[in-house]
């Protein structure tokens, strides 16, 4: 069974569907009548002063430990990259 490297009529129907509607859906929240677009924007950054410190707290260590996890996953990969690499020059039968 072969595998093709290229996109299909379909997958380029999709991907432009998802861009019409993310698209849409920011053209519509952009020009839509609603709040002082000031008072929006510091609702949305400092959650109008209303957020304790507990949950800014887990999300500080949520980002921070998922950095950290990415960059051991890496350095995990560029490892077996290195093991794999060196098992190869290697000839056990000889």
């Amino acid at each position: 069974m072969s595998v093709k490297n290229s996109l299909q009529f379909w997958d380029y129907v999709v991907f432009a569907a998802m861009l019409v509607a993310s698209a849409a859906v920011g053209i519509y929240f952009a020009f839509s009548p609603g709040k002082i677009k000031g008072k929006a924007t510091e609702e949305f950054l400092i959650g109008n002063r209303q957020i304790s410190a507990y949950p800014i707290a887990l999300s500080l260590a949520a980002s921070f430990l998922s950095a950290i996890t990415g960059r051991q996953f890496l350095d995990s990969l560029a490892l077996m990259k290195k093991i794999w690499y060196k098992a190869a020059l290697v000839d056990p039968q000889k």
